[in-house]
């Protein structure tokens, strides 16, 4: 117990293991990593994708914005780590929450737990400074894109942010639809940080 920075003989892999991992590869805020469903995780023409989004059973989930609700490619990583075989015995299919244990905080923020162990985290392995967070990994993942040369719409588009240019209202192309976003997420790699496994994913059902 609040021990994870000491060197033990247990492996994590609930919400402290993926939450950070799924951070760093799809660049999402920690609020919206944090409060995903089962039923998030699922396949788009065959691309598996975290789809961000407000609808819930329970009425707890919510957004930044409409630019937000978004789907994003879960990065092969992830998935040879056996990310989906993770969401499969925590919540399935279903309206439940992937990441059980957390609750949000005082102002039902999702992202509030995580951030406060994250910090406590840092301290105890000596990294911790001022503007280094949970949140940094989101501009880690920028930042990466950016030297992978990733356009700078369909980064947007990852990100869930808003186009406000006046091209952004011509067309009916999606910014950045899925094969970009997919290609752009596969463009990843931190220089190796994790090799891509030679296995295939795990079986997980589709809805």
């Amino acid at each position: 117990s609040k021990k994870e920075h000491q060197p033990g003989d247990e492996q994590i892999r609930d919400w402290r293991y993926w939450l950070p991992l799924c951070a760093l590869y799809s660049g999402a805020r920690t609020g919206e990593i944090a409060q995903l469903e089962g039923r998030d995780i699922r396949q788009v023409e065959g691309v598996w994708v975290f789809d961000f989004n407000d609808e819930s059973d329970t009425a707890e989930k919510t957004l930044k914005n409409t630019a937000s609700r978004r789907v994003v490619p879960i990065h092969g990583v992830l998935l040879g780590l056996g990310f989906l075989d993770f969401v499969q015995r925590s919540a399935g299919q279903s309206s439940r929450r992937i990441f059980t244990g957390l609750t949000p905080g005082p102002r039902s923020d999702w992202s509030y737990q995580p951030s406060k162990f994250w910090a406590r985290y840092l301290r105890g392995i000596g990294m911790k400074r001022r503007g280094l967070g949970l949140h940094s990994f989101r501009h880690t993942f920028v930042d990466e894109c950016r030297r992978a040369g990733v356009d700078a719409g369909v980064l947007k588009a990852l990100l869930g942010h808003a186009d406000h240019s006046q091209t952004g209202h011509y067309g009916t192309l999606a910014l950045g639809n899925l094969r970009q976003r997919r290609d752009a997420i596969t463009s990843v790699s931190y220089g190796g940080l994790h090799a891509l496994s030679e296995t295939p994913a795990p079986p997980y059902t589709s809805r």
